[in-house]
């Protein structure tokens, strides 16, 4: 405060300084954001950036992940809730002869059951074929194959 009987208010002095009694000047300086003898005028584009820097980016952050959490909350409680009902409406028990979703996958022909997420092969493979599916054959796989098919035509025709 300054002037007769301390009546008037001090401008923004330097680090909230008291400023002269009497005339009201700021002897070390103004806040930052101000200028003038007495600090009482205010540079717009320092006031704003200052009062920005201060008070409002520290929320505006905050806000802005708080709506990322959030954002990201939904999103994952949508894809559960869409693969709970997928799972319900289409899958169902597959056969030990196919696998997948809705069991649209057939498990290879020379494989003695498979397993029905994956389709590898869990009862092992006919004579002559290996791997997870069945797939890698020997020298004996054709002749193997060839019976196997050759059979089935037979039991077919009785």
């Amino acid at each position: 405060m300054f002037g007769e009987n301390c009546t008037e208010s001090c401008g923004n002095c330097l680090k909230s300084e008291q400023c002269h009694h009497i005339n009201g000047t700021c002897m070390n300086g103004c806040d930052r954001g101000y200028e003038g003898s007495d600090c009482t005028e205010g540079k717009f584009s320092s006031i704003v950036e200052t009062s920005f820097a201060k008070n409002n980016l520290r929320l505006i952050i905050a806000r802005i992940f708080e709506w990322f959490m959030i954002f990201g909350i939904i999103v994952m409680i949508q894809w559960h809730i869409v693969s709970w009902i997928t799972t319900l409406l289409f899958l169902k028990e597959c056969d030990e002869f196919h696998y997948g979703f809705s069991c649209n996958e057939t498990c290879n022909v020379n494989c003695k059951g498979c397993d029905r997420t994956t389709g590898e092969c869990q009862n092992g493979c006919n004579p002559g074929w290996t791997g997870n599916h069945c797939q890698e054959g020997d020298m004996f796989s054709f002749f193997y194959q060839f019976k196997s098919m050759f059979d089935t035509i037979l039991t077919k025709k009785k």
